[in-house]
């Protein structure tokens, strides 16, 4: 039998989904990143190769201030390099980050963007270490607009990241990367 919460959630929810809604976000975008850098815990820092996938938001009650959502993961760079890996760790770090970003225009092609925020991230160093760790992020990125002016499209770049962690072991990374952005509502 169906309780009477179940039915009311039902209900709400066919309201809320048959109504008309509009728009929360003044853009909405997605993308990915790879690069270069190193991470570090509390041990001498390790090249490492790093990736990060990100969605990208721009609510309507803020003015020009997106917020974006990523995904981070560095591991040492040798993990990808050909060789024998039997009995081999190779350090790592992962780690979810959420920062608020503006993005100053140059021209209509060319833009400057910053951005700042706080930082979860896991230090997977030793592989005796499992440790979850606070901080913050930033990143600065010079990039190129491919898309027509309020419309959807991709968007280029090439930046500088740094995370940085205060509890636990103080696990860091930085690393310069490639970006590809695409908006999806402008």
């Amino acid at each position: 039998m169906i309780n009477s919460f179940t039915k009311i959630f039902f209900i709400s929810m066919i309201v809320f989904v048959s109504g008309k809604s509009y728009g929360q976000f003044n853009s909405l975008g997605f993308g990915l990143n790879l690069g270069i850098g190193q991470i570090k815990s509390v041990s001498p820092s390790l090249t490492s190769f790093t990736g990060s996938v990100f969605l990208e938001a721009e609510p309507k009650f803020t003015k020009d201030v997106s917020f974006l959502l990523s995904f981070l993961y560095a591991r040492k760079v040798e993990y990808f390099l050909p060789e024998d890996r039997r009995n081999r760790y190779f350090p790592f770090v992962k780690g979810f980050s959420l920062r608020a970003v503006i993005q100053q225009p140059f021209n209509e092609k060319f833009f400057l963007e910053e951005g700042t925020g706080l930082l979860y991230l896991n230090d997977r160093v030793f592989n005796d270490v499992d440790s979850w760790n606070f901080g913050f992020v930033v990143h600065l990125l010079i990039g190129v607009n491919l898309k027509i002016p309020y419309s959807t499209g991709f968007e280029l770049g090439f930046g500088g990241e740094y995370g940085g962690t205060v509890t636990n072991t103080k696990a860091s990374y930085s690393y310069l990367f490639v970006q590809v952005k695409y908006k999806l509502v402008e």
